[in-house]
Order: structure tokens, then C-alpha cells, then sequence
């Protein structure tokens, strides 16, 4: 399974805020450190991930028989369980809820029906772990839009082993005319039959049409492709874009003055918080997403 940076700016985009010539790549490798340590910051500050992650998630059977409190942003369901992995939960038995909302995302709560085949959850033997949700986890307000559709398709199959994939134009213009429609650091979404995979886009040669992937990431599984699969680009937020870019752009203005940060512990280990001498709008838009804990 192939890695992703999840980035939430981009090397092309960061070189066009701080008026560097994409054609200069000089301090690409610097520019681009920069992307992926501001977008860490951001999570770091937000206790959030702005991006999605297929993975399955365990909970305690919960005090409220008819209520399960998610502990991640949670985007859409695969699949949900209860009494320890004996029952499948339909969905049609359930609400998706953010607070008492049931019309705004991403969902923090799932609700049984009270009139449904099964009102509450249920366990067997021990609590622990008995309810099992099966989802793409991550911040984003309007997930069903937020896969764009790049304006472009395979141009020739692709195994489950390739690192490449060829495209028919890789530096043309996306649905609303936006060129190029492929960036390094995207993370791109190809639909097959039943199958979803993410991609990590690592390189781009626009003589050949070529896309350099990392295959299978976020927690999906490589699958083979057809010539004509429509591709697919992540939009993360606007705002958190803007955010993060601003972030990345004052990293790089202050690369020569060291600044002093306060750490923040995540899974992916040490996590370094906006420093307080960054942008203050930025911190204000750290602070407006900031997860609080149910």
C-alpha cells in the first residue's frame, strides 16, 4: 500500500503565492516541505484531518442504547456493526446526525430509529468494542462535492502493480477551465465497477501524459483499471486551503528566524501547533474548525 502526504496546498499553487516561476525549481524540495508541514500544523491546531481515510473504527457499547458518539469526523458509512460484529446495522435503521442537525456534515453521532427493525444497539459477552463503524472519516462540509471530476481518463489500463498511469492530456484544463487539472501532491480517486482507490499523484511528465502514483492509499486497496476511468481530484475545503497556503507561504518568508511552538502529540507522532506569531487570520480559522470533544 502506497503513501499519501495529504496535503492541503500544493507546491504549484504555494510557488504562485509567493511569485516563484513554476519553472524555477531551485527550492522546490524546501517549498514543498513547507506544504506538508503547514498542513500538519493546521490538524495540529484543528484536532482534525481535512481529508478522507477509509478505516474502520471500534466503540464501547454506548450508556445510550439508541445513540453511538463518534470520536472522528465521520463523511459517509461502508458498513456498521453491533454486538460485536454479529449484526449488521442497516442503513436504513440509523441517522447520520451533526449535533442536533440532521442536514450538516460531517457526522459526529448516529442515531437508531426508534420505529426501526433494530432501535438500539446491542452487544455480546463484553462491551468493549462492540460496535464497529466502517467509513470515510475526515472534515469536509459538502462531501458530495468534494471529488472533481479532472476533465480527463485513463488512456490505457492499469494493472494493480502499476506505479504510472497515463492519461490523455496531463496538463489541460479541469470542468471550469482551470489548467493544469493535475498537481503533484493531489490525491486522486479512480472508480471501478464496485471498487474505490485512492491515489497519491507523486509526479507529472506532460510530454507523455504520465501520472508517477503511489497506489492504494488512505486506506483503500490498489485495483485494476480501464482505459476511459474517469479520474478524480480531492478538493479540500476553500477556506482551509486558503488557510494553509497562508500558513506555508509565512513559513517560507520565515525560514531564516526560528520561531518557538508549542508540540501536540498525534498518531503520526510529534505535531508542532500555528505558532502564535503566524498570520492572525490564519489562527482565527484554526480556531473556528477546532474539534471539541462530544
Amino acid at each position: 500500500m502506497g503513501q499519501a502526504r495529504n496535503l492541503y496546498t500544493l507546491l504549484y499553487d504555494l510557488k504562485a503565492t509567493v511569485k516563484i516561476a513554476q519553472t524555477d525549481t531551485g527550492d522546490d524540495d524546501l517549498l514543498g516541505g513547507f506544504c506538508f508541514t503547514a498542513s500538519r500544523m493546521w490538524e495540529g491546531s484543528t484536532k482534525r484531518r481535512f481529508y478522507p481515510l477509509l478505516a474502520v473504527r471500534y466503540y464501547d457499547f454506548p450508556e445510550d442504547s439508541a445513540l453511538l458518539k463518534l470520536d472522528e469526523d465521520l463523511l459517509e458509512v461502508a458498513a456498521f456493526t453491533t454486538q460485536n460484529g454479529e449484526e449488521d446495522v442497516a442503513s436504513t435503521d440509523y441517522y447520520l446526525r451533526c449535533g442536533r442537525s440532521y442536514n450538516l456534515m460531517p457526522y459526529d453521532r448516529i442515531e437508531m430509529l426508534a420505529n426501526g427493525d433494530m432501535p438500539v444497539l446491542l452487544f455480546t459477552g463484553i462491551m468493549q468494542k462492540s460496535q464497529a463503524v466502517t467509513g470515510y472519516w475526515g472534515y469536509n462540509e459538502d462531501w458530495s462535492n468534494a471529488w472533481q471530476d479532472s476533465n480527463d481518463a485513463l488512456a490505457a489500463d492499469a494493472l494493480i502493480s502499476a506505479t504510472t498511469l497515463t492519461v490523455s492530456d496531463a496538463d489541460g484544463a479541469d470542468i471550469y477551465g482551470v489548467t493544469p487539472r493535475f498537481k503533484v501532491g493531489q490525491l486522486l480517486r479512480i472508480v471501478t465497477g464496485d471498487d474505490t482507490e485512492y491515489i497519491y499523484l507523486v509526479s507529472i511528465d506532460t510530454a507523455t501524459n504520465v501520472l508517477t502514483v503511489n497506489r492504494g492509499v488512505n486506506g483503500t486497496t490498489a485495483v485494476a483499471h480501464v482505459t476511459t476511468d474517469q479520474v478524480d481530484v480531492y478538493m479540500p475545503m476553500g477556506e482551509v486551503v486558503q488557510a494553509v497556503t497562508r500558513l506555508a507561504a509565512w513559513l517560507y518568508g520565515q525560514k531564516d528566524a526560528p520561531f518557538t511552538a508549542e508540540v501536540a502529540t498525534t498518531v503520526a507522532g510529534a505535531t508542532i501547533t500555528i505558532p502564535p506569531s503566524a498570520p492572525t487570520d490564519v489562527i482565527a480559522m484554526a480556531a473556528i474548525y477546532k474539534r471539541v470533544d462530544l
